[in-house]
């Protein structure tokens, strides 16, 4: 199962306690599907067009997968070099240690891309502490997604290649709840986060919907016959 956005203020908000602030290491991973193309979809930030981060798909990076960290005065965009069309259900990881040297590695269906930089970030990075994480679109309720999301993870470690593997094949990494900080399978309607953070999301909008591809795969994993 997912969660279904249908493009118009439709969004998660999973609040900004002190367990989601301020990782100098970030991880984000999630399976997705757009319905539409050519527009900026907003999936995950913290806060994308304000203070913080965000990642998410569309015309911005020429629909491909985005990164943004906001920095004092040149914000750090990147961006992968495959590019990921509509109806395609697809699986990301992105992970990024804060840094004006750095960049994020992009994982794109079980894959590192070759990471292109849009923009080269300067001075310092911007504390993202005042801002919620949300799904699905900013925080100013803009670059709706419209599409549908499962299996998020947000974390403050930087996985590896086989933390990335587990997560494209069983959901979550490195091994279980109790190891990330959110973890939103969105198996059903119920949004209490899975993960160790303070996290509990709130929907605007977004019905339950399914991600047929990615539920036969972990079915047959797990002898289901699916």
């Amino acid at each position: 199962m997912a969660r279904d956005f249908d493009g118009t203020n439709d969004r998660i908000d999973c609040g900004s306690d002190a367990s989601l602030d301020s990782f100098s290491s970030k991880t984000m991973a999630y399976w997705y599907v757009r319905d539409v193309g050519l527009a900026v979809h907003s999936i995950i930030q913290k806060d994308r067009f304000a203070i913080g981060w965000g990642a998410g798909h569309g015309s911005i990076a020429n629909n491909k997968v985005y990164f943004m960290r906001d920095f004092d005065t040149t914000n750090g965009e990147w961006t992968s070099t495959n590019v990921v069309g509509a109806g395609a259900i697809s699986h990301v990881v992105i992970t990024y240690v804060d840094g004006i040297s750095n960049d994020p590695v992009i994982y794109l269906n079980n894959v590192s891309e070759t990471v292109l930089e849009v923009s080269t970030p300067t001075l310092t990075v911007v504390d993202d502490a005042a801002n919620s994480l949300t799904l699905g679109e900013t925080g100013g309720g803009a670059n709706d997604f419209n599409g549908r999301l499962g299996f998020v993870c947000y974390d403050n470690t930087i996985w590896t290649a086989a933390d990335v593997n587990r997560h494209y094949w069983w959901g979550c990494a490195p091994g279980g709840p109790s190891t990330v900080k959110v973890w939103q399978p969105f198996w059903t309607s119920e949004l209490t986060n899975k993960g160790t953070a303070v996290a509990n999301g709130t929907a605007t909008g977004t019905t339950m919907a399914s991600l047929p591809r990615v539920e036969r795969m972990w079915g047959s994993m797990m002898g289901c016959g699916r």
